[in-house]
C-alpha cells in the first residue's frame, strides 16, 4: 500500500501513431518513467504483452547502468518468430469465432434488422462508415493488433545482469509455453 505505481500508456491507446520498434516504445516509455522518477532503483512490471515493453525498458534502464530492484511479469508470453505464429493462429480463430456469432445474429434477426446489419457491414469493411464512433472503435481495434504485432515479433537482446524476476503465469499458460525458449533473428541468438 505504500508503493505508488504508475503505467504506462501506449500511443495506440490515445489514437496515436504506431511505433517503429519495441525499443522506439521502451525510449519513449523509459522518457516518461524518469520524468516520474529520475535515478533507480526501479521496480518494474508488465502484464499480458506489456511484459515486453516492460522487459525492454528494464533491459535499457540496465544498459544505462541503473538497478532494477525487481521486475514481475504477470503472463507474459516470451517474444519472438513462434510466439508470434502462435498469436497470429489464435488471432484467426478469435475474427472466426467472431464472423460466426455475427452469421448467428444475422441468420435470427426480424428481415429489417438484417439489411440494416449487413448495409452497416459492407460500409465499414469497404471504408465508406462516417460514424465517428464506429470508425473510431475499427481504427482501435487495427492499431492494437499492430502493437501486439510488433511486440511478439520482438526478439530482445541479452541482458547482462540478471535484474530479480518474478513470473506469475495462468495455469493454461503454463501448460502451453515451455519455460524456455531461443530467440533467432538473423546472427543475434537471445535465450529467454
Amino acid at each position: 500500500k505504500d508503493q505508488a505505481v504508475f503505467g504506462f500508456r501506449p500511443r495506440w491507446r490515445v489514437g496515436g501513431a504506431d511505433y517503429a520498434s519495441v525499443e522506439e516504445m521502451a525510449r519513449e516509455f523509459l522518457k516518461e518513467l524518469r520524468a516520474v522518477q529520475p535515478q533507480g532503483p526501479y521496480m518494474l512490471a508488465g502484464m499480458c504483452i506489456g511484459g515486453i515493453a516492460a522487459m525492454e525498458v528494464a533491459r535499457e534502464l540496465m544498459r544505462q547502468g541503473e538497478e532494477i530492484q525487481l521486475m514481475l511479469l504477470v503472463d507474459t508470453d516470451r517474444p519472438g518468430p513462434e510466439m508470434l505464429k502462435v498469436q497470429k493462429r489464435l488471432h484467426v480463430f478469435r475474427r472466426l469465432r467472431h464472423i460466426r456469432e455475427v452469421l448467428g445474429t444475422l441468420a435470427h434477426a426480424e428481415k429489417k434488422q438484417k439489411v440494416e446489419m449487413v448495409r452497416t457491414l459492407v460500409r465499414r469493411k469497404m471504408g465508406w462508415e462516417d460514424n465517428p464512433e464506429i470508425v473510431a472503435q475499427d481504427e482501435y481495434y487495427h492499431a492494437k493488433v499492430r502493437y501486439w504485432r510488433l511486440l511478439y515479433a520482438h526478439c530482445p537482446s541479452q541482458i547482462r545482469a540478471r535484474p530479480r524476476l518474478r513470473l506469475i503465469h495462468n495455469q493454461e499458460q503454463r501448460s502451453r509455453i515451455p519455460l524456455r525458449t531461443v530467440c533467432r533473428v538473423g546472427e543475434r541468438v537471445a535465450e529467454l
